[in-house]
C-alpha cells in the first residue's frame, strides 16, 4: 500500500492499516499530534478504528515544545 504522508509517497506492507498503526510504525507519539485524511480531520478517539487505504492523503502535524 502507498500512502501520501505530508506530501511524500511512502510504501507499506499490507493493503490497509489504521491511523494508530501508522503512527506506531513511524514512532509518532499520540500526544500533541493531529491527523487529517484526505483533507478531513480524524479525531484521536477514532484512530484505532479508522482504516487507511491505498493512495490516501495523510497529513500528520505534531506540536513542538520549547522556545
Amino acid at each position: 500500500m502507498t500512502l501520501i504522508i505530508n506530501d511524500q509517497a511512502e510504501r507499506f506492507d499490507g493493503e490497509t492499516m489504521t491511523v494508530e498503526e501508522l503512527l506506531a510504525l513511524k514512532n509518532i507519539k499520540k500526544d500533541g499530534t493531529a491527523v487529517a485524511i484526505n483533507g478531513k480531520l480524524c479525531m484521536k478517539d477514532k484512530w484505532s478504528i479508522t482504516i487507511l487505504s491505498d493512495r490516501d492523503d495523510v497529513t500528520i502535524i505534531s506540536a513542538a515544545y520549547g522556545g
